[in-house]
């Protein structure tokens, strides 16, 4: 989905912080007006209590099944769309055979759409809401996991190869105080102009390493300075631990199939900046 943004950089990172502000002040006023109106062991027994606070209960109702209409086809197609672009990156090649197809004037994928709402209909037919909810959450608490490590991993991997840049620039010039020098420690360069022109021409792919790192952070966003690497290793584990917490044996499990998914996708994937993040995982 983010194909379809001019800027998904941008757009993303504040699409999401503003939805999550929006549905945080409106949750909140919500539950400040139940507080106020209705006892505790209503709010606690009674399900409709919303309903029957409403002065247009019809609407209401009406507004929460277009809702939950709303989610669920949001769902269903953006699900869809994930694994049709899985698909189209060939990271899983049985995968690709089965769904990858001509892309429709919608650009929406049909059979990605068939599958994924299969899925959900078996997982209607168990019957049981709660081994529903908790196959339902864990992935995303995982996904949350993965996430937040992987912005740890790659701000320290950044870190990692500008470190590796300096060394390489040390290394270089101790290398050009060294060369071009006779025994009495006289210098071979008649000028200060072509000995300039030699160094910038030693340190050309560095320094257009080291620029091209700088000029990614020039613009940056109003959000940028709330950003923590350490923050978000401590929400990594906070989401593991969560997720101990609903079912210990299914989150094993979903911590194994992440894992592989990890290892797999580092061996698939033929990208340097994936090697480096791998490499740190190890560290």
């Amino acid at each position: 989905m983010s194909g379809n943004l001019v800027d998904p950089l941008r757009n993303i990172a504040e699409g999401e912080l503003g939805a999550l502000g929006f549905s945080f002040g409106l949750c909140f006023v919500f539950m400040l007006l139940l507080g106020a109106s209705v006892d505790r062991n209503a709010l606690q027994c009674d399900a409709m209590i919303s309903e029957k606070l409403s002065l247009t209960k019809l609407v209401f109702l009406g507004g929460l099944y277009i809702s939950c209409l709303s989610a669920i086809l949001s769902s269903t197609l953006g699900t869809s769309r994930v694994v049709q672009g899985i698909a189209n990156e060939g990271l899983f090649p049985q995968m690709s055979k089965l769904l990858i197809e001509e892309s429709s004037p919608t650009r929406e994928s049909h059979r990605a759409t068939v599958l994924v709402t299969a899925f959900a209909i078996i997982l209607l037919l168990l019957g049981d809401l709660n081994q529903i909810a908790i196959l339902s959450s864990l992935p995303f608490l995982f996904t949350y996991a993965t996430v937040n490590y992987a912005y740890v991993s790659l701000s320290m991997s950044d870190d990692l190869e500008v470190l590796n840049n300096e060394c390489a620039a040390e290394n270089d010039n101790k290398q050009q105080t060294s060369y071009g020098t006779v025994q009495d420690g006289a210098a071979i360069y008649s000028s200060h102009g072509q000995q300039r022109k030699s160094l910038d021409a030693l340190f050309a792919q560095t320094t257009e390493g080291i620029n091209s790192l700088r000029q990614e952070n020039v613009q940056k966003a109003w959000y940028q300075h709330c950003i923590n690497r350490y923050v978000s290793f401590g929400a990594a584990i906070i989401h593991i631990l969560v997720a101990t917490f609903v079912h210990r044996w299914f989150a094993l499990l979903h911590f194994i199939a992440f894992a592989a998914l990890y290892f797999y996708l580092g061996e698939r994937v033929q990208h340097p900046q994936i090697k480096a993040i791998k490499i740190f995982f190890f560290c």
